[in-house]
């Protein structure tokens, strides 16, 4: 099991969390591209709207609502505090 740090941008949201990466798979785009499984597991998600930021700790989004990613790396926490608009 892999997780990955994301920024994933869907049609009126951005999503910031943790991206379950299955077994068997080795890299997140063999995950996104995978004909078998109609959604993305993240954990530890904020989700970025109009009306502001919430924290939901566990997401399943459709891979077809997705318009891209971004993987935030090894600092990914402290690249997911500097994305969520403070204030």
């Amino acid at each position: 099991m892999k997780m990955c740090d994301m920024n994933i941008k869907g049609g009126c949201c951005s999503y910031i969390g943790d991206v379950y990466i299955p077994d068997g798979k080795n890299r997140l785009s063999d995950t996104i591209n995978s004909p078998n499984g109609k959604f993305l597991t993240l954990t530890d998600v904020q989700v970025l709207e109009n009306e502001g930021t919430r924290e939901v700790p566990f997401l399943l989004l459709n891979k077809d609502s997705i318009f891209s990613v971004e993987e935030l790396g090894d600092k990914g926490h402290e690249e997911k505090n500097s994305l969520i608009p403070h204030g």
